[in-house]
């Protein structure tokens, strides 16, 4: 039963470009007459549907908070690579250097409706569930979720899902560089019904912290219209310290995906208790990820083998 249906009238905001030169938010309002329609069932937006004028300014929108939180995401995995290279390396700049990404980092995650305008909503009651396996495990890794209020289209959220390997235990699952079996994959649902209008996934090196490009991105569709999942190739390689020596890196040792949607129920909004889940499928050897399929509340992933892999998930039950 939802606590409160979601009354909206028109925002006024004052909105000034922040420093890291993003273009201000496209903030005109969604037509009382626009509809977003799902004709394939398959939990996306059917844009072909949308006046030319929706489409521009959804694309804007969408284009302008991908853009944001890829920074976010470029900042965290740089920072935790910094982290990790100050535990080896002698070097003083390297210090400067994290001080000043974390104070940037600080900024984006805690000043997202001025800079953005995105609404963090209210979390409650975290949980999560671990699956322990052998070589590298489930507790190896942190994931979080996250529910934005767009205040520029009050209609339209965004859902985020994040994860970090806390250490480089990927590296027990693979001797030398290449493949790590084949496919892992990501997905992030809510326990509603929601309609899709962009979603994207990134992934990053473990070592310099830079977007990693894990081959094909697989686009798995939600088969209960409520989230989107992905599928791709994770691999080792070598980059090169700052002293001319030679360091394993993961081009999966953290990642963000994010999902620009509407909810399907006009009256979800302010006051409502809404489940975002996430779950992460790692896989070595020769097993891979095979589908990924969502039910309201759960994400199962089905692998090719019952040996070398592994999955963790977790739920945040966040009050809108």
């Amino acid at each position: 039963m939802k606590k409160s249906k979601f009354l909206l009238s028109t925002i006024a905001i004052a909105f000034s470009v922040f420093a890291l030169n993003f273009s201000s938010p496209a903030s005109a309002e969604v037509k009382e007459k626009s509809k977003w329609v799902d004709s394939n069932n398959d939990g996306l937006v059917d844009k072909e549907k949308l006046s030319k004028e929706e489409k521009e300014k959804f694309d804007k929108r969408a284009a302008e908070i991908d853009a944001y939180f890829a920074k976010i995401a470029e900042l965290k995995s740089k920072i935790n690579a910094l982290e990790n290279r100050i535990k080896t390396e002698d070097d003083e700049n390297l210090s400067k250097e994290l001080a000043t990404l974390q104070d940037e980092l600080y900024d984006l995650e805690n000043n997202t409706e001025k800079n953005i305008g995105l609404k963090k909503v209210g979390k409650t009651n975290p949980n999560s569930g671990l699956v322990a396996t052998a070589a590298s495990t489930a507790s190896d890794l942190t994931m979080s979720g996250t529910i934005y209020l767009d205040v520029f289209n009050p209609s339209q959220w965004v859902a985020r899902g994040d994860w970090d390997w806390k250490n480089s235990n990927w590296a027990n699952d693979r001797s030398g560089s290449g493949d790590v079996g084949k496919l892992d994959g990501f997905a992030v649902i809510l326990d509603e019904d929601i309609d899709i209008y962009s979603y994207k996934l990134r992934t990053y090196w473990s070592y310099s912290g830079k977007e990693s490009t894990p081959g094909t991105v697989y686009n798995d569709k939600s088969e209960a219209d409520n989230g989107w999942g992905w599928k791709w190739q994770d691999k080792i390689s070598y980059d090169q310290t700052s002293t001319g020596g030679s360091v394993k890196t993961y081009n999966s040792g953290s990642g963000i995906a994010t999902i620009y949607f509407k909810f399907e129920n006009p009256n979800t909004g302010s006051g409502d208790t809404v489940e975002i889940s996430t779950e992460y499928a790692h896989t070595w050897s020769s097993t891979n990820v095979d589908n990924i399929s969502f039910s309201l509340t759960d994400i199962s992933f089905s692998f090719s083998s019952s040996s070398a892999r592994w999955s963790d998930e977790g739920n945040w039950p966040i009050e809108l």
